[in-house]
């Protein structure tokens, strides 16, 4: 941690606790920064306005260090977050923090306007509606950085604000909270027992079940491969309950949606898996959006799967493999359902395949935990 920034608030729009990927990431990286010897505050959104989810709840939640502060403030949707930045305002007076970190263009504007130094982090591209903020920040001298989370995001961005003084942009994939996963690896069969699975191959999918995300793919694969058990894990009520339907509908006796599980929990049902699936699309959409992420994203559950200690079966996209290589995880083409067959047989016919490429996917993930994210991103702020 840099000598200089002793005090860090994390500025949040993510309602806490939620089933959204964006609540996990705000949460670890202030964790991360805490961890890294800052004294860090997060504030983020109630789930309700009359809430009354202790801070414990949220620390269970997400599998949080207790020392880690948070605040959760109530947000009045008719105020036009009026209300929202009034709560910041007053916690920014009364930390008086060395640094303000957010992932939010609309708070940055705000944040960017008083006189702390601002980072801001961006997961897609700036919006046409974004366009005014963002070039308001970016001439602001106390926004210090820029943070993406892919090549081809910095790509992108830097192609947006051609012709604008812009300060560094630098790469920093999402990352992955390492003390979960280091639970005692009793073995995919007693994994399966304690969560009262079914004791055969199985093929593991955690997270939502939005557009392009491959679960038709799944459903597609399952067909194929009757002698494998798949298990999807999370989702909102209305896809699983979209899901379930054409499960039954195609008699798919080999897959079972197990619905949402508070991350603290989710390493379990990684490891009771043979291998896990990253079935992703040419075209994804995001939480809320039908903004086509599949060529920046850069998605929580490839680096938790990474730490999983279970071989990865994952599309081949560009962006995807700026992390993954035919090394730590086997690639398929997304639109081509026999390599995905073939791949997955070859798979699980080999015991030696499979733990090599955990292997050496536990290795890679190593510098990609939160620590050494948040670390990576400090000292650029002050090189």
């Amino acid at each position: 941690m840099q000598e200089n920034i002793k005090k860090i608030l994390y500025v949040s729009y993510s309602i806490l606790p939620s089933k959204n990927a964006n609540s996990v990431h705000v949460c670890k990286m202030s964790q991360a920064f805490q961890r890294n010897g800052a004294d860090c505050k997060l504030v983020g959104i109630k789930p309700s306005f009359f809430s009354k989810l202790s801070v414990k709840e949220i620390y269970d939640f997400y599998a949080l260090d207790s020392n880690l502060e948070i605040k959760t403030y109530p947000r009045l949707r008719g105020l036009k977050d009026y209300d929202y930045k009034t709560y910041i305002s007053k916690e920014v007076k009364k930390i008086n923090p060395d640094l303000i970190y957010t992932r939010s263009i609309m708070l940055c504007k705000e944040l960017v306007s008083g006189e702390k130094p601002v980072i801001l982090e961006l997961h897609s591209r700036v919006l046409d509606i974004e366009m005014i903020d963002i070039k308001k920040i970016i001439m602001s001298i106390n926004l210090k950085l820029i943070v993406v989370i892919s090549q081809s995001l910095k790509n992108e961005i830097s192609k947006q604000l051609t012709g604008f003084k812009c300060p560094k942009i630098i790469v920093q994939h999402d990352g992955v909270d390492l003390k979960p996963f280091m639970i005692r690896d009793m073995g995919k069969e007693l994994f399966r027992k304690k969560l009262k699975l079914e004791n055969k191959i199985t093929a593991g999918y955690v997270g939502h079940l939005y557009e392009g995300k491959g679960i038709e793919l799944i459903l597609d694969i399952a067909k194929r491969l009757p002698q494998v058990n798949f298990i999807i894990v999370g989702g909102k009520d209305e896809d699983i309950l979209k899901y379930k339907n054409k499960i039954l509908k195609c008699e798919l006796g080999n897959v079972r949606l197990l619905g949402f599980v508070a991350n603290s929990k989710v390493a379990h049902f990684m490891k009771a898996c043979d291998f896990l699936l990253m079935p992703y699309q040419r075209c994804v959409n995001g939480s809320g959006s039908k903004t086509n992420i599949a060529e920046w994203m850069s998605p929580l559950k490839m680096f938790e799967y990474m730490a999983s200690n279970r071989p990865i079966v994952s599309s081949s996209l560009p962006v995807l493999m700026e992390v993954l290589n035919n090394e730590n995880s086997v690639l398929c083409d997304p639109d081509n359902l026999d390599e995905w067959i073939d791949n997955i047989k070859k798979l699980i016919s080999s015991e030696d395949m499979m733990r090599e490429i955990s292997l050496n996917a536990m290795n890679d993930v190593k510098k990609y935990s939160w620590e050494c994210r948040a670390n990576n991103i400090l000292k650029n702020m002050t090189s």
